[in-house]
Formats: structure tokens, C-alpha cells, sequence
């Protein structure tokens, strides 16, 4: 079977599931940081997807790291996709769980770089604008990189708003050459 198929045919009946019950947004948080999870600790994705270790065992282990924060609806989900032997799916599957909640919920990815650490009232502030301009719910990540010198730079989607200040002082140069 096709492994794209598969995967939204899952991701879908785990969204649907989680509408029916309300709790899409927890849901969310449960799949957001399962694929953290998954992407950003290789042994434990390793662990995920090795075909010798049973899926009980998977499931007890699953149950003990992430049982009491999870949803019943994700813990019953991610036991359904161990005893379907779906495990070598299941980063794709909960991908696709978060981008299809995702355009459900009209949320963004964004992020903002900053020359220094803001304050989070700051942080918040310049979220809310970008969420009323957007007319989105905004999930943002903050890094800082300065070599901006001062200001910022927000991305959003194919967009970028560059307020920085090495970007405008590139603009001068680039203009005094001519």
C-alpha cells in the first residue's frame, strides 16, 4: 500500500476522532510533541520503529513517558498503530496529524528572530499584531542571532518581514555603491 495513503488515512480518523470528542487542541499538543519527540531524539525513534521489540513493550514504555500528559484518544491511537505492526509509519502519521489540525484550527508556524533575547510581554505583543494582520492563530518560535545588530525578522509561511538593522544598513551600502 501506498505509505502516503496510509499515513493520511490514519493522521484523518485521529483528527476526526479528536473533533467528535473535542479535544482537537489536545490532541495537537500530544501529536506536536510526539513528533518533537520522535524528530529531535534519534534513539527514541529508533526505538519506535525497531521491529524486534514488541509492541507491548513499545506501549508500556510509551504508557510510562507520556501516559498521564497524554489524551486517552492519543494513547489509544499510537497502542492501535503498534498492534497494526504501523510503526515504521508512524512519524508520517503524526505529521500529518499536525499539519491536518493545524489547517483545521487555522494555526501558523512563524518565527521570530531577534538580535537579543526579548522580553515575553514584547514577544507577545508583536504575536498578537501578526496574529490580527494574519487573522491566525500564530504558534511561534523565538531565536536570536546578533548579527542582526538590533530589530527583528518574522517569518511566516513564504513570507519574511525584515525590520533589522543589518538589513538596513546592507540597503545603504548597496544604495551609496550605485
Amino acid at each position: 500500500m501506498d505509505r502516503n495513503r496510509v499515513t493520511v488515512r490514519y493522521a484523518k480518523a485521529y483528527v476526526e476522532m479528536a473533533s467528535e470528542q473535542g479535544t482537537v487542541l489536545e490532541c495537537y499538543r500530544d501529536m506536536s510533541l510526539m513528533l518533537a519527540s520522535l524528530n529531535n531524539y534519534e534513539g527514541f525513534r529508533g526505538f519506535i520503529v525497531n521491529p524486534s521489540i514488541s509492541h507491548h513493550e513499545k506501549m508500556s514504555q510509551m504508557i510510562k513517558f507520556f501516559g498521564a500528559d497524554f489524551q486517552p484518544l492519543t494513547m489509544k491511537f499510537i497502542e492501535m498503530i503498534f498492534s497494526k505492526y504501523r510503526q515504521e509509519f508512524f512519524i508520517d502519521i503524526c505529521r500529518n496529524c499536525v499539519d491536518m489540525i493545524r489547517r483545521l484550527e487555522g494555526i501558523t508556524s512563524a518565527t521570530l528572530t531577534t538580535a537579543y533575547e526579548l522580553d515575553s510581554k514584547l514577544i507577545d505583543q508583536l504575536k498578537s499584531r501578526f496574529e490580527l494582520g494574519m487573522k491566525s492563530t500564530i504558534e511561534l518560535t523565538v531565536n536570536t542571532d546578533p548579527s542582526l545588530i538590533g530589530g527583528f525578522i518574522f517569518t511566516i509561511d513564504d513570507e519574511q518581514y525584515d525590520a533589522s538593522i543589518a538589513s538596513r544598513l546592507s540597503s545603504v551600502k548597496k544604495h551609496l555603491q550605485v
